[in-house]
């Protein structure tokens, strides 16, 4: 019932349970999990691919001289803003940093005071309702922390073609 607070959650629950009047419990909150996925992968994709085109790119010089090219579209933003204008220190956060990986992706809340138990419930459902992991960092860059879900892997990047593997913090400086 939290998660229906969160409005991409709500409005893709509404859809799997048109869809599929039957499905309740944990089956409803998976359907509704993999729609919110599918939906953040497309528009990941096709915001990229008109970026793409709007930049005229076609070749690796093309990619180097573009301003960021793979994004999300302006749809998620206003979710965030929303988050965060909830919460109960709106007014301490200076930044939000995003840090992708092969199989994550985090959000990084530099929070300058502590969150209260309600901050962190929102957070998580946000988490949870975007499919990313929450991250705090009340400090420095080593004070970073996963904060949902708590037992949270830092992000990673693989080249099996040399058996390596790059674990990274989210707060690390990275370039693929």
């Amino acid at each position: 019932e939290q998660l229906d607070e969160v409005p991409i959650f709500a409005v893709q629950r509404r859809e799997a349970e048109a869809r599929w009047p039957g499905l309740s419990g944990r089956k409803l909150i998976n359907e509704t999990v993999r729609r919110m996925i599918h939906l953040m992968v497309i528009d990941l994709i096709e915001q990229t691919r008109a970026n793409i085109a709007a930049e005229g790119v076609e070749t690796l010089a093309d990619v180097h001289a573009a301003p960021r090219l793979v994004a999300y579209s302006d749809a998620l933003l206003p979710r965030l803003r929303a988050l965060l204008a909830g919460l109960s220190i709106a007014d301490r956060l200076p930044q939000v940093e995003i840090a992708v990986g092969e199989e994550s992706t985090v959000f990084v809340f530099r929070n300058l005071l502590p969150f209260s138990a309600a901050d962190e419930k929102q957070l998580a459902a946000f988490a949870d309702a975007e499919g990313i992991q929450a991250w705090v960092q009340p400090a420095g860059p080593d004070s970073a922390r996963p904060l949902h879900p708590a037992n949270a892997q830092a992000p990673f990047y693989t080249l099996p073609e040399f058996g390596l593997r790059l674990d990274f913090r989210p707060t690390d400086f990275t370039q693929v």
